[in-house]
């Protein structure tokens, strides 16, 4: 890595870790004294990423202790790309064309008892630990299930699987973690149920207000079949009037039907809610990756995924114990 020392290195890949090159370079004269031009930083972090990638997928968890708990969640956000990486590529715009590049991110965390005074699940403090990458769904489904599995996969009592309403995401699940407890996020299937209330009641009405609240209690309930049944009967009395896009709203529940069986899951002191990776979206990706007017290559996007992963995953020092 040029003529860097070790320790220049880990000093300048956390600076780059946390922000762009020139705050970086910035940042390190300015606490360190160490004069560093932001393209060099950007050219040490293209070299100690991938050793860092590597890392993080070593050191299994040998804690013998049983896990009460293990959660497992993924989800996407979008990353601005340069041109040349988006060639090909079909994209939201209006002409079809892309802007971003889709990076998958997972994250695992344990539970080991509820708050003593709520009985609400709690999140055991910094155990949360991240991967993300640009590959597929079924490669980054594999690197998941590796990350589950260093985590304690096979000592834990109960397996949470937390996701949206994506196929890929329960394809994911099916694939890499058959006996886990699947569970739709809940406040996904809120936004599905207030968009289906205002097509079944032809926008924001008091009949769309009272029904989306008592849609609301039955689905907390472990009611979703009768929710369903509901709006087909309300489906079935608007006739002609029918919107296509109704009958995909009220087939999202019913495809989802064994995944929101929210009372049970509270019942059993578990989460239900997948804002974990949802907020890692945002913090780990979208703080670093997302500042304005940056463009990525997949290949430099990847190496700063993987730093921020070992950052924001309280696994920076384990990393750089490994690779020094």
């Amino acid at each position: 890595m040029e003529s860097f020392s070790p320790a220049l290195v880990r000093l300048g890949a956390r600076a780059a870790a946390r922000e762009g090159y020139a705050a970086a370079s910035e940042d390190l004269l300015a606490l360190a004294g160490i004069a560093i031009e932001g393209r060099q930083i950007h050219r040490l972090v293209q070299q100690v990423g991938p050793p860092v990638a590597a890392a993080l997928e070593q050191g299994p968890n040998l804690d013998p202790q049983p896990i009460p708990v293990l959660y497992i969640e993924g989800d996407a956000t979008g990353v601005p790309m340069v041109t040349e990486a988006l060639a090909g590529r079909k994209g939201k715009q209006a002409d079809g064309t892309a802007k971003t590049r889709e990076v998958k991110l997972g994250c695992v965390f344990t539970q080991t008892k509820p708050d003593a005074e709520t009985g609400l699940p709690v999140r055991d403090p910094d155990s949360t630990t991240y991967t993300g990458s640009f590959q597929t769904a079924e490669e980054f489904g594999g690197g998941l299930r590796r990350e589950a599995l260093r985590r304690g996969l096979d000592r834990a009592v109960k397996v949470v699987f937390l996701g949206d309403g994506a196929a890929w995401i329960w394809e994911l699940a099916r694939v890499n973690f058959p006996l886990a407890i699947w569970i739709v996020d809940l406040y996904h299937a809120l936004e599905r149920l207030h968009a289906l209330c205002q097509g079944l009641y032809a926008g924001p009405s008091a009949w769309a207000e009272r029904t989306e609240a008592k849609w609301q209690a039955m689905l907390k309930n472990d009611q979703v079949g009768e929710v369903i049944a509901a709006a087909r009967r309300r489906l079935h009395d608007l006739g002609s009037q029918t919107d296509a896009a109704l009958e995909k709203q009220i087939a999202y529940f019913e495809n989802q039907q064994s995944r929101m069986q929210y009372k049970t899951y509270r019942d059993q002191g578990l989460f239900y809610g997948s804002g974990v990776v949802e907020a890692g979206c945002k913090v780990v990706i979208g703080q670093r990756l997302k500042e304005s007017g940056m463009f990525w290559t997949e290949r430099g996007a990847t190496h700063v995924v993987a730093l921020r992963c070992a950052l924001k995953g309280h696994r920076w020092d384990e990393c750089w114990g490994r690779l020094h």
